[in-house]
């Protein structure tokens, strides 16, 4: 999305340029690259999003606190 944005920006596209100037965006880089390839490989396969820690303990599944569904 950063980037759609920021070529809209540079292209004068009046419908990024209205979202850049009704909103505001803050940035924040990716540090755990391998989790994020993890959990859109999942949305890819099942279609359902689900925050999960690679190295979570599979054995209780559905039990662990380290997972967020949406």
């Amino acid at each position: 999305m950063l980037l759609d944005l920021l070529h809209g920006f540079v292209q004068n596209d009046p419908e990024k340029m209205l979202l850049l100037a009704r909103n505001k965006y803050y940035i924040i880089p990716m540090v755990n690259v391998d989790g994020s390839f993890t959990i859109y490989d999942q949305y890819e396969k099942t279609g359902e999003l689900v925050y999960k820690r690679k190295n979570n303990d599979r054995r209780f599944e559905g039990e662990s606190d380290c997972e967020l569904r949406l």
